[in-house]
């Protein structure tokens, strides 16, 4: 009996554990509620870790500190359980009266006298002592030890049905909290040999972790079902088709802009519907764009905007940004007799991705609730999913008369996308058109190149730095197997998956180290598990460096800026960065640094001493590999820059709206860009 004791014990003590990490980890409850939670957890795991020692040393009359030490840790711990599951049921209901808080203080003070208790018990042996030949003997007063457990266990049940704030099945869950130690508690007196009431306080832990997980995904899909249904107004919708009739007599081409920006809008709000996980931040943007560019067409001046994007490859919850806009919008700057701005801005910092949302409105008072009663679903919604979803933080401020200021945060941790670049090549179009869908299916987020011409895969892959590779084997002019052996040559840590009808080639694929082998026809579900088990597993690219060309130039290595030793070699470098990899001559810099001067041996020297000290600084850095130098002339090497001057040519959403007709502004040379980039916005 010793033996299944302590190992009902441990194997108590490691679910608890896995209960403990899975709420650290996934962040189901809010701070408060957590903090408590893990509390009560934690010592649920001493009140069952200290019970196989007590086992274990119960009869070992050798020892009997060790007898008294682990039967009064499991004593103060089962009391410390207690007090933090009435901490935490604290957190769950509403207490209008006050009365609950008399409770609080109550057990308290209750919990100091029996911890109280249970030491004096080291003097007097009235709980429990170690008699010399039976080891652990309860005392005469040992019901002295179980007066915190009953009280706890009955008031508990009497402010679970008096106090408002649970469900009923909320109810339910807590009230078994009490009652399944209770029947342990009397098992244990019948039977003796086992400390079932320990196990039962283990099993209502995992019912209130049950209860838990239960309710906040109930309470998220209920927030975003809400969201959803609140983005569909019939009244919005009747407008902006109203405005786009208007606008096609007046004018066509803007009624065709309006109705483009109208389509996305609900499409994004549709697709909204089927995302059950975070999505990338640039089609967030495109969401809020489309809804700005409604409301701008519906009020005209009333209605102004501004993008400000330094961060854009992270991820967030879907209705995240586009509810806090149009809050804004219509809670804001729309009170206002002459309008007013929102402002959308990101930014990255050591830690954390940050997104603002802010406008010059009316403000408001954030602690008074709304007059009709109805609860801010847009604000608690976004800060829950936020918590939910990738444990970001939304902050409010806001003065009424002056606007308002969101600041949502996101840990690198948990919002950061990396963007897998796949290649897929298949001769049989068919097969091929399969092989895409899967992909894109099992991995919603990855760029994909698609090619029935194994000529163009390969050309691909000089080009970009593929990360995986789906390929046929049997290819005319050349097999699979080599144009695996071709990509890896080209990216040694490249993944090759072989998609195929033949197993015959799987020893081959083998001896090139292949990270996978599938059979026709692919599935998505088979896609993702080689995906989810990659031989060489994706990484963020350390190698590249972020230039920020929009306003001033600047370069960051690791979200933090460099410093150039002279300013000569800071606008070699924004002057290549403006070419994009076109070979640049030493005379062509002289000429962008001293305009009219005439180029001559001294010039020649010091262009020479600027190009030395920016490559210094560049491998002080660790990114001399951003540049390529031979003796006639200097580039940049693209591939390994993220510039958002880069990203407009691209045409992605977020680098055109952070664009606001400022290029370089410290270089005059760099008016021509400007004036191209002008023109692509108008």
């Amino acid at each position: 009996m010793q033996q299944v004791n302590i190992g009902l014990d441990i194997l108590g003590f490691l679910m608890a554990g896995v209960i403990l990490i899975c709420v650290l980890y996934e962040r189901y409850l809010s701070k408060t509620k957590a903090n408590n939670f893990v509390a009560m957890t934690i010592s649920i795991m001493f009140v069952l870790f200290s019970d196989a020692f007590v086992y274990a040393f119960d009869k070992d009359v050798a020892h009997p500190n060790l007898i008294y030490f682990f039967n009064t840790l499991n004593f103060v711990s089962t009391y410390l359980s207690l007090l933090f599951f009435m901490r935490y049921l604290r957190e769950w209901i509403f207490d209008y009266t006050g009365n609950f808080k008399k409770i609080m203080i109550f057990f308290e003070i209750l919990f100091v006298l029996q911890v109280g208790v249970v030491f004096a018990n080291l003097f007097t042996n009235i709980i429990f002592y170690v008699d010399p030949v039976y080891g652990y003997t309860r005392g005469k007063l040992f019901i002295l030890s179980q007066i915190y457990p009953i009280v706890v266990f009955v008031v508990s049940v009497a402010c679970i049905y008096s106090f408002k704030g649970l469900s009923k099945v909320g109810r339910a869950f807590f009230a078994l909290f009490p009652v399944f130690p209770l029947i342990g508690l009397f098992l244990d007196y019948i039977i003796g040999d086992m400390s079932i009431s320990y196990l039962g306080l283990l099993f209502s832990l995992m019912m209130l972790f049950g209860y838990v997980y239960m309710n906040k995904t109930h309470q998220i899909g209920e927030q975003k079902n809400s969201l959803i249904t609140s983005q569909i107004k019939p009244h919005f919708m009747y407008n902006t088709l109203t405005s786009i009739a208007s606008l096609c007599d007046i004018d066509p081409q803007k009624a065709k802009e309006v109705t483009i920006s109208f389509s996305a809008y609900l499409r994004k709000n549709l697709d909204s519907i089927s995302v059950k996980g975070p999505i990338s931040f640039a089609s967030e943007l495109e969401h809020v764009n489309a809804y700005l560019v409604i409301e701008k067409t519906r009020f005209g001046d009333r209605v102004n905007y501004e993008f400000d994007i330094k961060a854009y490859d992270f991820r967030l919850p879907a209705l995240t940004i586009q509810p806090l806009v149009e809050n804004a919008v219509k809670h804001g700057i729309c009170q206002k007799k002459k309008g007013g701005t929102v402002k959308i801005s990101s930014f990255e910092n050591k830690n954390y991705y940050v997104i603002v949302i802010e406008d010059d409105g009316v403000g408001f008072d954030f602690s008074e609730e709304k007059k009709d009663g109805k609860v801010h679903i847009g604000l608690s919604s976004v800060r829950d999913r936020l918590n939910y979803y990738c444990r970001g933080t939304l902050h409010v401020y806001s003065r009424i008369g002056e606007g308002s200021k969101i600041t949502i945060s996101i840990p690198k941790s948990f919002g950061g996308v990396l963007i897998m670049k796949i290649l897929a090549c298949d001769d049989e179009l068919l097969a091929l058109s399969l092989l895409e869908r899967a992909i894109q299916e099992a991995c919603p987020d990855a760029e994909l190149f698609v090619f029935d011409d194994v000529d163009e895969a390969l050309e691909c892959a000089k080009e970009v730095k593929i990360d995986v590779a789906f390929l046929d084997i049997q290819m005319p002019g050349m097999t699979g197997l080599e144009l695996a052996k071709a990509l890896k040559d080209i990216n040694g840590k490249i993944n090759i998956i072989f998609a195929t009808g033949y197993d015959e080639f799987m020893k081959d694929g083998l001896e090139l180290r292949m990270s996978g082998y599938i059979f026709k026809p692919v599935t998505p579900r088979a896609i993702k598990d080689e995906l989810d088990n990659l031989r060489n597993p994706v990484v963020w690219d350390t190698e590249k460096v972020r230039v920020q060309t929009f306003g001033n130039f600047a370069v960051y290595v690791e979200n933090m800026p460099i410093k150039f030793d002279r300013k000569q070699a800071k606008e070699i470098l924004a002057y290549l960065i403006d070419k994009r990899g076109t070979g640049v001559t030493f005379k062509e810099l002289a000429a962008i640094l001293y305009e009219d001067d005439e180029y001559d041996r001294t010039m020649q020297k010091n262009i020479q001493v600027y190009v030395a000290s920016l490559i210094k600084t560049l491998e002080k850095n660790g990114v001399k590999h951003i540049i390529n130098k031979n003796r006639k002339e200097i580039m940049v090497n693209t591939k390994h820059i993220d510039c958002d001057y880069y990203r407009f040519l691209n045409r992605e959403v977020a680098a055109i709206n952070s664009y606001a007709g400022q290029y370089l502004n410290e270089y005059s040379w760099a008016e021509f860009t400007a004036s191209f980039l002008d023109r692509k916005i108008s």
